[in-house]
């Protein structure tokens, strides 16, 4: 499939779409929260909400019946995915990597990416702590500085290699859609495009995503949503319009959660009602205050009906797991965070002792 420009950029778009990715068979939250922004947004302006699965970081991509059926169980009914088709199939990164090649080599044509060979065949290993391949390390023999055709003749007698995005210093404006036009700035910085195995990061694979799909907008929700404002300004391509709802942080009494932490997915609450879970990632963000609500749980018609783009603010949302949890269940956590705040406030007790025995010890050898 060739990449062309389509008409249907954010000022020109006579339709909106919207684009999710899924990138792993258990959905976590913060996932459910972007397709829960993404399928309100079109509804209430009657667009299209449109389904693109992606790969994990074990480079796989996930089951598209599974996680079909995980959205149909919160009601977010697609208008175009994997079983759904439409008129941009295919919606899958892992059969659209002719695509991102493509892209990739008109961003070294540009200058703006480049071939780096600095990566061995332990890239493949898996961390057996975190049960995950190991980072790439940062390019460390200039890579960059290598001509365009030194560097394509390398590829071509297979030495192993990734393909790296030279971020410059400087401002990107692009639309807000509650904020209209803005700017930001990114520091000088390199950042990766296609793994050893011509697998796409996810952020390059929404921005080719966002353009070959035709979005006329996208929900941000990280910093790395940012890395689409060079790309899409080095190929002259249209930028969609940004929906900015800010980082999800879920803690668990006082416990900021790690992203592998169980409470992070959504298989954990497999026992809470469905809107309860999607009423709690919404936070009131997005729908217009009610007097009439009296803590009734909004349902979808509800939601998308009461959606207001205006309520939605950048800002990190911090919320807490322990709401979502049965009352007894709850009590059995909260036990356990105690136990374990207990622990930690006298390991430090012990720990702010010991230094200051050694302070004295050490008053004391001196004198």
């Amino acid at each position: 499939m060739q990449v062309t420009r389509c008409l249907c950029g954010s000022e020109i778009a006579k339709e909106i779409r919207l684009v999710v990715r899924i990138s792993g068979d258990h959905l976590s939250l913060e996932g459910l929260r972007r397709a829960l922004y993404n399928f309100l947004f079109a509804r209430a302006n009657n667009g299209k909400f449109i389904l693109q699965l992606g790969l994990n970081k074990h480079g796989r991509q996930p089951r598209a019946k599974k996680i079909e059926a995980l959205l149909d169980r919160f009601g977010l009914e697609r208008d175009e995915g994997p079983g759904t088709g439409g008129p941009y199939a295919p919606y899958s990164v892992a059969k659209r990597l002719k695509i991102y090649a493509d892209v990739v080599e008109r961003l070294i044509d540009t200058g703006l990416a480049y071939r780096c060979f600095c990566c061995t065949e332990t890239w493949k290993e898996v961390d057996p702590v975190k049960k995950e391949p190991a980072k790439l390390l940062p390019c460390s023999r200039e890579c960059f500085t290598k001509t365009r055709s030194e560097s394509r003749s390398m590829a071509l007698d297979g030495l192993l290699h990734v393909v790296r995005l030279r971020i410059p210093n400087r401002a990107y404006l692009y639309q807000d859609v509650v904020h209209g036009q803005l700017s930001k700035h990114l520091p000088a910085m390199d950042q990766l495009l296609l793994r050893p195995d011509f697998m796409p990061t996810s952020f390059f694979a929404d921005t080719v995503d966002n353009y070959t799909l035709c979005a006329s907008h996208h929900v941000a929700s990280s910093s790395r949503d940012f890395f689409h404002l060079p790309i899409c300004d080095a190929l002259q391509w249209y930028l969609p319009t940004f929906i900015n709802i800010g980082s999800l942080r879920l803690r668990s009494g006082s416990r900021l959660l790690t992203y592998n932490n169980a409470r992070n997915y959504v298989r954990t609450y497999s026992s809470v009602h469905d809107l309860s879970i999607l009423n709690f990632l919404l936070s009131g963000r997005g729908l217009r205050k009610s007097s009439d609500r009296n803590g009734r749980l909004y349902s979808i018609d509800e939601m998308i009906a009461q959606f207001d783009i205006s309520t939605i603010t950048s800002n990190a949302l911090m919320i807490n797991t322990y709401k979502l949890m049965k009352p007894e269940r709850q009590e059995t956590l909260l036990e356990q965070q105690l136990e374990l705040d207990e622990e930690v406030r006298l390991f430090d007790m012990f720990d702010k002792n010991l230094f200051e025995d050694m302070k004295f010890t050490d008053s004391l050898s001196k004198s």
